[in-house]
Parts: C-alpha cells; sequence; structure tokens
C-alpha cells in the first residue's frame, strides 16, 4: 500500500547533514554514492527520493490522484 511512515529522527550535524536512518536505507536500497532528489511540501515537510525513481514515483502520485 501506498502511505506515509514515520522513520524515527535525524538530527542536523554542525555541516547541516543528516544521516538517513538505517530501516529507510534499506527499504530504499540507498547507497553510498547515489543520488538523491529533495522535495518540500507546505513549507513544512521535507523528503528525499532516489532520482532514479522520479518517474516511477510520479505515476504513484498520479494513480493515487486519480489523475491521468
Amino acid at each position: 500500500s501506498i502511505g506515509v511512515k514515520m522513520h524515527g529522527s535525524v538530527t542536523v550535524g554542525i555541516k547541516w547533514q543528516i544521516v538517513i536512518p538505517k530501516d529507510v536505507r534499506d527499504m530504499l536500497s540507498i547507497g553510498e554514492g547515489d543520488t538523491l532528489m529533495t522535495m518540500t511540501k507546505y513549507g513544512k515537510f521535507v523528503g528525499f527520493i532516489k532520482a532514479e525513481d522520479v518517474e516511477e514515483f510520479i505515476d504513484l502520485l498520479k494513480s493515487e490522484c486519480n489523475i491521468a
């Protein structure tokens, strides 16, 4: 199913870096050197998606919203 899931917290480090939780890295098959796209929503949410998955993600959003 498509949905929102909370995966714990991250802390912004001294160089503005964050560590993605291991369960998320495993779920999304994120590895060292992968390119992630950053997205925001409502000026309150930030998320990441692997660059190679953007087109598939957009298709999922369209189908969830019944958009052709």
